[in-house]
């Protein structure tokens, strides 16, 4: 590992030593599938709030943020201070009832109440929605990895995404929630201490303070259009309406103890990202400074490798892996439980065993490890990938999510088809701007389409499709 001093290897592989001996230690935990899935829902807020900032805050947003305040500015803040304000938007609005209907109907999975609320075949489209966003999400936390690879080892970034999808399934197929439950209070921990209050002040002196990063950048990097102000909108309504459809949302309520405990937890995630969404724009403006001809993703390790000493080096490598690696295993584990528990137990085994459905989260995880190591070869970009993963998760969902939760209208057809057909439109969206590249009607983001998509099909479907016996059951049934 070139640049690192004995100290910064004894550091590194001490933490991978640990990760690897907690995931054992969850696998001997682990009992049934609840533990695996949702930590025998019995959680406290401060383990609740790490697990959000340290899910939420990932590699890949960690190196993504940096990267795009590398090559920016400050409007990278976008990213990072959307899932902030989503975090107290989420946990003022929702967390609180989420926790109680899914306490209820003691739901391990997104795609489950949306069952209870539309039938089953909006359980399926959701399900096949949330999986393909988690793919992308997994494969946004490979990039990040194997770009901290390429920058430590020099090795091709190909070979690096093949590496870093190997030891994150393998956390992940063995330990499961628990061990992303018992590491995420330290993942957090490390991940504050090493951005925060490590790398951030660290390049910020050796970059002269903010007045010299002020003088030595254009006035565009402190401009928040410089990203396009419908980019940036775009971007930043998209994650916020994830909160409402992303299924690690709902698995952070399920695994509360309480509603208090997951409204709080929530909060306090919040406080946390706000802190690293800060401290990734002051990484990113002054590894400018300091290098101002590093390219792509390897910007950061660029300037911590050049300008960051021996022997911290190591803490921050470690910050970063824990970053990635506590995303990782949760983008693996929805992915998951959408295999075993929305496809396989609803659909094709219902009387499947516990043990047996927790097997095949491990094999499932291992499927969506290639699927996203795929796509990661496949589209070099890290907030390119998530951004596709945002707004796959967020269009169709968002609007018969909401409704299921404040209203009683609404009925099986106009939930299912408005999934349906949203998702149809985004990924035909996505399409079309590999096909028409220089297509004015593609160049708009697809968000818009697939939400304008999935509002007007639901409402009218609640015009046409008046409710039925079974809707009128499944409403009460899930606000009696």
């Amino acid at each position: 590992m070139s640049g690192l001093s004995a100290m910064d290897v004894l550091i590194i592989l001490v933490y991978m030593a640990s990760m690897l001996g907690i995931g054992v230690y969850a696998l001997r935990r682990k009992k049934d599938v609840s533990d695996y899935y949702v930590g025998g829902r019995n959680l406290g807020s401060f383990s609740i709030g790490c697990l959000w900032m340290a899910s939420w805050i990932g590699g890949a947003t960690v190196v993504g943020s940096v990267d795009k305040a590398y090559s920016i500015g400050v409007a990278a803040l976008w990213y990072c201070g959307s899932m902030s304000v989503g975090c107290v938007l989420f946990a003022l609005t929702s967390t609180g009832l989420i926790q109680k209907i899914g306490a209820k109907f003691q739901a391990l999975t997104y795609p489950e109440l949306i069952e209870k609320r539309y039938g089953p075949a909006s359980r399926l489209l959701a399900a096949v929605t949330t999986f393909l966003a988690y793919v992308a999400y997994t494969a946004g936390q490979f990039l990040a990895m194997a770009s901290l690879l390429v920058g430590v080892t020099g090795w091709d970034l190909t070979a690096c995404i093949w590496v870093s999808a190997a030891s994150m399934v393998i956390y992940t197929a063995v330990g499961g929630f628990i061990a992303v439950a018992i590491t995420g209070v330290a993942q957090a921990i490390i991940i504050v201490l090493a951005l925060s209050l490590v790398m951030a002040p660290i390049l910020l002196f050796q970059a002269g303070g903010f007045t010299a990063i002020g003088q030595a950048l254009p006035p565009s990097y402190f401009a928040f259009d410089s990203w396009g102000w419908g980019r940036g909108l775009g971007l930043m309504l998209t994650i916020m309406l994830t909160f409402y459809t992303s299924m690690d949302s709902y698995t952070r309520c399920f695994a509360s103890r309480n509603a208090t405990t997951a409204r709080r937890g929530t909060l306090f995630a919040a406080f946390l990202i706000g802190l690293v969404a800060a401290a990734a724009i002051v990484i990113g403006l002054s590894a400018k400074v300091l290098a101002p001809e590093a390219a792509g993703e390897i910007s950061t390790m660029n300037a911590m490798m050049a300008f960051v000493p021996s022997g911290v080096k190591g803490l921050i490598i470690i910050g970063l892996l824990a970053a990635i690696m506590s995303t990782g295993s949760v983008c693996l584990l929805v992915a998951s439980a959408n295999v075993t528990q929305d496809v396989y137990k609803r659909f094709v085994n219902p009387r499947a065993a516990s043990g047996a459905l927790v097997a095949l989260g491990g094999v499932s995880a291992v499927l969506v490890g290639l699927l996203a190591a795929y796509l990661a070869i496949s589209r070099q970009d890290i907030i390119d990938v998530l951004y596709i993963a945002f707004t796959v998760n967020s269009a169709g969902l968002f609007i018969p999510t909401i409704v299921a939760f404040m209203s009683r209208k609404g009925g099986a057809t106009a939930g299912t088809c408005s999934i349906g057909l949203s998702l149809l439109t985004v990924v035909f969206w996505y399409l079309g701007q590999g096909w028409f590249p220089d297509s004015a009607l593609f160049a708009v983001d697809p968000v818009w389409p697939g939400l304008a998509v999935s509002g007007a099909v639901f409402f009218v479907g609640v015009k046409i499709f008046p409710l039925n016996m079974e809707d009128r059951s499944r409403i009460a049934q899930f606000w009696g």
